[in-house]
């Protein structure tokens, strides 16, 4: 699949920003860890991720073309 190294990129980027967040609002290290997890699994923010997914993958494959 050709955007699996970007999928990848994709959600470390999302991971690390989740963390910048996070730590803005002076949390302790454990409490970035288990906030980053919760809103991970939160289904509005999976929701969310699999609309920018689908958008992202439109975009790659224009740009393919």
């Amino acid at each position: 699949h050709r955007t699996d190294g970007c999928q990848s990129s994709l959600e470390a980027t999302e991971m690390q920003w989740l963390e910048e967040e996070l730590t803005d609002w002076k949390l302790a290290p454990h409490g970035i860890e288990k906030y980053r997890n919760a809103l991970r699994d939160n289904p509005t923010f999976k929701s969310l991720k699999q609309e920018m997914n689908k958008l992202f993958e439109t975009l790659l494959e224009e740009f393919m073309e």
